[in-house]
């Protein structure tokens, strides 16, 4: 009876520990953005692109290291692309940290190379990469055209339905 009691102390004591042990040990997540995403974008273009991490529970971010990489590379702040300062955001006892990278004119050399986040911490590391991929700025004008075109054959097959019942209806009376 002893040994019983002895047992669910100890597992309640483990279940109450569990989100702080957890914290302190669980790897980093990236949630933002999405693993293999592409995105689209126009050349000369400015975008920003943002990597976001849940960290846990009340976790410490002084061990967190969070970066981009493009192709593999470190960014090379200038003129065209800048890594911006990471931030630390806590929402309901969860801590997260982000990173923004700033590119103000997106050229097309860019397009189709994997471009990183990387975060890192002694529990573990993660990653996420997108794909930037050209806009296809031709293809806007079927969302119009395409559309109208489908409304007008409507009303030419509604009219010519009308005219054939109309039709019909007269060949009857005869």
């Amino acid at each position: 009876m002893i040994k019983m009691c002895a047992m669910c102390v100890l597992c309640t004591w483990i279940s109450f520990d569990f989100r702080g042990a957890a914290s302190r040990n669980m790897a980093p997540r990236i949630i933002e953005p999405l693993k293999n995403m592409n995105l689209y974008v126009k050349a000369g273009s400015k975008i920003d692109l943002r990597c976001s991490s849940w960290l846990g529970f009340n976790s410490s971010i002084e061990l967190i290291n969070i970066y981009w990489l493009i192709n593999g590379t470190f960014i090379q702040n200038d003129s065209c692309v800048q890594e911006g300062l990471y931030r630390v955001s806590i929402k309901e006892d969860q801590t997260y940290v982000n990173i923004t990278l700033h590119m103000y004119d997106v050229i097309p050399e860019i397009f189709n190379i994997p471009i990183t986040c990387i975060v890192d911490s002694p529990w573990g590391t993660d990653n996420s990469t997108l794909y930037l991929r050209a806009l296809n700025t031709g293809s806007s004008k079927w969302v119009i055209i395409l559309p109208l075109c489908l409304v007008i054959l409507g009303l030419l097959v509604a009219s010519a339905y009308k005219h054939l019942i109309d039709k019909k209806a007269f060949t009857f009376i005869d």
